[in-house]
């Protein structure tokens, strides 16, 4: 997914990137890395088919209990124009992670850029902690309902 969509074809291939999301969550898992290049779209049968792709660095919320997991505490995981600021701050993971991704890759899809750039990870990251995230109507012709989705996220 790249460029800027209309309101509707962004939610048209957000809403399945969101089924997979609460379908994660209810399982007790974290994606972590939400983005648009971890979003397939393919077509079968003449019907388009998106997907959610690498979980690669998902967290599941029941091993922090365990104290079992595949992360060591503390790392820093993920893509920095995604994060949400917990990730940020090596903070506990949960489901409004995920939530906060999905608002920056509608945001995306939405202008066609990320909410905040910089040229590095930490002028990235202070952005993230510490501005109030622009509105997509900024940008792009956005209903006000929709930018204030996007800035709830």
């Amino acid at each position: 997914l790249s460029g800027r969509f209309s309101p509707q074809e962004a939610l048209e291939y957000l809403e399945p990137v969101c089924d997979a999301v609460s379908a994660a969550h209810e399982a007790g898992i974290v994606h972590r890395d939400l983005k648009a290049t971890n979003v397939l779209i393919a077509e079968s049968e003449g019907k388009r088919l998106v997907k959610l792709l690498d979980f690669g660095i998902a967290k599941i919320l029941t091993d922090e209990a365990s104290g079992q997991g595949l992360n060591r505490p503390g790392a820093t995981l993920g893509t920095p124009h995604h994060m949400a600021p917990e990730q940020i701050r090596c903070e506990r993971v949960d489901a409004r992670t995920d939530i906060y991704a999905i608002g920056v890759l509608l945001y995306q899809l939405l202008t066609g850029q990320y909410p905040f750039n910089a040229e590095d990870f930490r002028q990235i990251s202070l952005l993230h902690l510490h501005s109030p995230p622009p509105r997509p109507s900024s940008l792009a012709r956005v209903p006000l309902a929709l930018d204030a989705v996007v800035l709830r996220c």
